[in-house]
């Protein structure tokens, strides 16, 4: 049980704890003299050094809450970037937290970009002969997939559509993160996660029936993890039933079945409001989208025309 919590400054950690290199990455961070970086990665082979460790001569560097980062004794998963290997322990029963404030340019730089949601509006334009005198660049210009030169239309369409949803689907994640591969580490620790659920389920199977209950609804998120993994849809409707639960969804699409004026984020803003007033005793029906749709964007068009 830990007695003592100790918080030092990045100085005074330096000059109280010597590191080990990283001698597994050729090309590891946080140089230390002139020996190389230190920084162990949170997979594979250097997480197996790591672990292999005394644990009080381990530190985990996380990323805070506030957008700075800690190094913490111990080796701990929540909120891990890397870790790192001291030269000697820390002492029995004491913990250890060294604050590492980002620099300004730093945390300015994790929410520079534009804010999400960002939103991808396909092209209008027809005349392919305009396009191309669009996009073409003069041939002193470097070619630029993200800018959209050289290549076409097609191409630059899908590349537009995959930025917009790459960015969405990162909010709350800043580009140092995702420079480091944070993506990539949390795939590879969803399938080590799904992988080893999978051997544990299966190697209860037939051993014994006491756990059938839990092995029920571990089933559904084992098949779950791995269609993340695949990059194939959930099946929500299988997971809430081993819950013992049901869902009743309602879409865009519904929302402009009733009201075909209205846009993609227009409908989404309706289903957003039906969720905020949603009403147990009178549940979402029809006429229920079709209400909120015009106490947020007015009548439909047709209706106006109507009632003049």
């Amino acid at each position: 049980m830990t007695d003592t919590f100790i918080e030092l400054t990045e100085e005074a950690f330096d000059a109280q704890y010597s590191l080990r290199t990283n001698h597994i990455n050729p090309h590891p961070g946080w140089a230390y003299g002139e020996n190389g970086g230190c920084l162990f990665e949170t997979y594979g082979e250097e997480l197996a050094f790591v672990r292999s460790q005394d644990p009080r001569t381990v530190w985990t560097l996380t990323d805070g809450d506030d957008g700075d980062q800690y190094l913490l004794s111990g080796f701990h998963l929540v909120n891990r970037i890397a870790y790192l290997i001291s030269t000697s322990p820390v002492p029995e029963g004491t913990t250890i937290q060294v604050h590492i404030p980002m620099q300004p340019e730093q945390a300015a730089e994790a929410t520079a970009h534009t804010p999400e949601p960002w939103k991808h509006y396909p092209s209008r334009l027809v005349d392919s002969s305009l396009w191309k005198a669009q996009v073409q660049p003069p041939e002193s210009e470097p070619c630029s997939p993200c800018a959209g030169y050289g290549i076409t239309k097609e191409e630059s369409e899908a590349n537009a559509r995959r930025i917009c949803a790459a960015v969405n689907a990162c909010k709350g994640i800043s580009t140092e993160a995702l420079e480091r591969g944070m993506i990539a580490k949390l795939r590879h620790l969803l399938g080590e996660l799904v992988s080893a659920a999978g051997d544990l389920d299966a190697a209860i199977d037939g051993a014994t029936d006491k756990f059938d209950a839990e092995r029920g609804k571990l089933t559904p998120v084992l098949r779950a993890g791995q269609a993340v993994l695949d990059g194939a849809e959930l099946d929500l409707h299988e997971l809430l039933a081993a819950r013992g639960q049901i869902a009743l969804g309602w879409s865009i699409e519904d929302v402009q079945e009733v009201r075909p004026d209205l846009t993609g984020d227009q409908a989404w803003e309706v289903l957003q409001e039906a969720e905020r007033k949603h009403d147990a005793m009178m549940g979402i029906s029809w006429d229920t989208l079709e209400i909120l749709a015009d106490e947020l964007f007015g009548p439909a068009p047709e209706t106006a025309t109507e009632e003049e």
